[in-house]
């Protein structure tokens, strides 16, 4: 490839007297001419035109050969381009000055090298000569450090194994005793036969004893926030077991009817305290699946209470002597959780719920200059003000309507069934509570398996209201006259009522404020328990004046109030922090 020609000078004589001539290009060179060299006796001074375009300067290589070119645009270019420093070719000099500079910088960078090379000889004979003693020295002292760093790490994660283990236990503990208070809840509809006949009494009377139980509800939900914000959690569940057990040492040998309903206003004093002091530790979980699973260790252990019953009548055992069961388990289960539930602490409030309080300690003077420390601290609320806190909840009063439905429909259903089936479908009596322990297994089973298939994936209205529609469905059947349909039919009402307690649980829990959760699931759990002693109440009433057999449409009347609740239920507007 043959490049364009070079620049030339072109020079102006200043005066008279111009430089000598330019030497002649070589012959058969490209290159027209070159600048000449100014002597010493003249002075020669350079022009410079207008640069012409790239593309007139630039002109291909065949133009440059071509002789017929005119002279001027060579003259032209060499005269526009002849001082252009980038252009101009570097000189042979600054080629040697540069490549002595690059010489002698090598030498520099390989001397550094080699020093650097002898320093770390240096050391490595220094690490050589070095006594064994000391390096030995060096690595035991390496290796204890190692090691006291994973006897740390060990140390850590055993203590977070212990608080999970920990935590596993308190969570035994609260289902075994939630499933305590559903044996005491079944086995007064399971006896209620048995009590009739033994106090000679009517069905107006008999019914008395749910009213008894609805006390000693009523003053658990009372005494329930006072006694888990001041005396703690495993006091609280000392004073539920003593209760029970005064009710159960009372009730098994069969006093006279008053002190017999007395003693049920303490275990339904007992059982309302550790059902509020239980769902208000599973509440803080937040977790709809983990309190239906609670509430199914309630079916599970009031399907246990019919069936054992059922086993003394058939013995022909006293039916009082069934209350010592309750209590060596109340006993025992005080123990225990005594032990595992002590240090628990409740959840501190929320940011937005006053948390924490700006206090604005005594200021000091020092040298006629005042300082004063603001100091943090977590707002006491008291009892009285978290009740008119939850009072102040548009869900609350919505839950409360749907928490006395679910109960009165799950306890009218399991205390009047065994009459409804032995007066109306003339079934055998043992057989009866049988089937009322299918009633309670099936609520035990629903609240298991219906809550891990629909929970999420229905809305909690949607998956409420489906069940409720099933029920009101299967409880229509009972109107079909055959003792083996109506008992399949209840067991499968069981099924599909049985999830809407715990339900009604959590979306009340999870619309209200860490702090204020003791006192509303206390109250929420104390008038559930109400609507369970009164459902059955207020049905024994019209039970006795012969309307028993319209047990059915009661409960889908109660199902139909449940299904006109939670379409009212407010959204969940509780802010997250």
């Amino acid at each position: 490839m043959s490049l364009p020609s070079p620049p030339t000078a072109a020079h102006l004589p200043k005066s008279s007297s111009g430089p000598a001539d330019s030497p002649s290009s070589a012959p058969g060179s490209p290159f027209p001419s070159r600048p000449p060299s100014p002597s010493s006796g003249h002075r020669t001074a350079y022009a410079y035109p207008h640069t012409p375009d790239l593309a007139s300067v630039y002109t291909p290589a065949s133009s440059v050969r071509d002789s017929s070119a005119p002279a001027s645009a060579a003259t032209s270019r060499a005269a526009s381009l002849s001082k252009d420093p980038l252009l101009k070719p570097k000189r042979r000099g600054s080629i040697r000055a540069q490549g002595a500079q690059g010489v002698s910088a090598w030498l520099r960078r390989a001397l550094k090298r080699d020093e650097r090379d002898a320093q770390a000889l240096e050391l490595e004979e220094r690490g050589r000569s070095r006594r064994p003693s000391a390096a030995q020295a060096e690595r035991a002292a390496a290796a204890a450090e190692l090691g006291a760093e994973q006897a740390a790490s060990t140390l850590k994660t055993g203590r977070k194994k212990l608080k999970m283990s920990r935590e596993r236990a308190q969570f035994v503990c609260a289902f075994a005793m939630i499933a305590l208070v559903g044996m005491n809840d079944s086995a007064t509809g399971a006896n209620l036969d048995s009590m009739q006949e033994h106090y000679n009494v009517s069905y107006d009377k008999i019914s008395t004893v749910f009213l008894a139980n609805t006390a000693g509800y009523f003053l658990s939900s009372i005494s329930s926030p006072f006694l888990l914000h001041h005396f703690g959690l495993p006091t609280t569940l000392l004073v539920a077991a003593a209760a029970m057990s005064v009710g159960c040492v009372t009730l098994s040998v069969a006093p006279p009817f008053p002190v017999f309903a007395t003693m049920l206003l303490f275990l339904g004093f007992g059982s309302g305290v550790y059902d509020a002091s239980i769902t208000t530790i599973v509440s803080h979980e937040e977790d709809g699946v983990l309190m239906s699973w609670l509430y199914s260790c309630f079916g599970v252990g009031a399907a246990i209470s019919p069936i054992m019953i059922g086993a003394f009548v058939d013995k022909h055992i006293p039916w009082q002597k069934y209350y010592l069961m309750p209590l060596g388990i109340s006993l025992l289960l005080a123990l225990i959780g005594f032990f595992v539930f002590r240090g628990y602490e409740i959840p501190p409030d929320e940011a937005h719920d006053a948390a924490l309080a700006t206090v604005q300690a005594p200021e000091t003077t020092t040298g006629g200059s005042s300082s004063g420390e603001v100091v943090h601290a977590r707002a006491v609320m008291s009892a009285q003000r978290r009740m008119k806190l939850c009072l102040r909840m548009p869900s609350v009063y919505v839950g409360f309507l749907l928490i006395i439905c679910a109960f009165a429909a799950t306890d009218t259903l399991s205390a009047w069934i065994v009459s409804f089936m032995v007066s109306k479908r003339s079934s055998p009596a043992a057989a009866t509570r049988y089937v009322l322990a299918g009633i309670w297994a099936g609520i035990a089973l629903g609240r298991v398996f219906l809550a891990w298939l629909l929970n999420k994936r229905l809305g909690e209205k949607a998956y409420s209201i489906l069940l409720l529609v099933f029920a009101c469905a299967f409880l229509g059947v009972l109107y079909v006259r055959d003792f083996i349909i109506d008992a399949v039919a209840v067991v499968l009402v069981g099924f599909f009522i049985g999830p809407v307690t715990p339900k009604v649980m959590d979306v009340v829990g999870v619309r209200v404020p860490p702090s204020l959760k003791a006192s509303v699931m206390s109250l929420t759990i104390g008038l559930g328990l109400m609507g369970s002693a009164l459902g059955p109440l207020l049905f024994g009433i019209v039970a006795g004046r012969g309307g028993l057999s319209s047990l059915p449409a009661v409960l889908i009347g109660i199902s139909v109030v449940s299904i006109v609740g939670w379409l009212c239920l407010p959204k969940n507007r509780r802010r997250e922090d």
